[in-house]
């Protein structure tokens, strides 16, 4: 009863994507939920993995098959949304 109050520990309780991948302005973008996310953001790459701290919290995400030869170019959040901006199919024939 503290933690659930009178709804039923069953039913869901979040809707929505927690990782969504969308092509903006050229580029790549991993959107990423993280509620109450606060501190020092660092991102580093292990392999296909995506090694995401936020200040004492780390996750490591293994990156979707179209995000795993990007290079990362920014992060910033908005809101409770983390959005990582990889490199575009432009910049990728570029760098060729």
């Amino acid at each position: 009863d503290e933690v659930y109050g009178g709804r039923d520990p069953s039913d869901i309780f979040h809707s929505g994507e927690p990782m969504v991948v969308r092509a903006r302005e050229g580029a790549m973008v991993l959107e990423l939920q993280l509620p109450y996310a606060d501190g020092r953001l660092d991102l580093s790459r292990k392999d296909d993995d995506l090694i995401i701290t936020v200040g004492s919290y780390r996750r490591s995400i293994l990156l979707p098959q179209s995000l795993r030869r990007r290079e990362v170019v920014d992060a910033s959040f908005e809101g409770p949304v983390l959005n990582i901006i990889f490199k575009g199919d432009d910049d990728e024939r570029r760098s060729r």
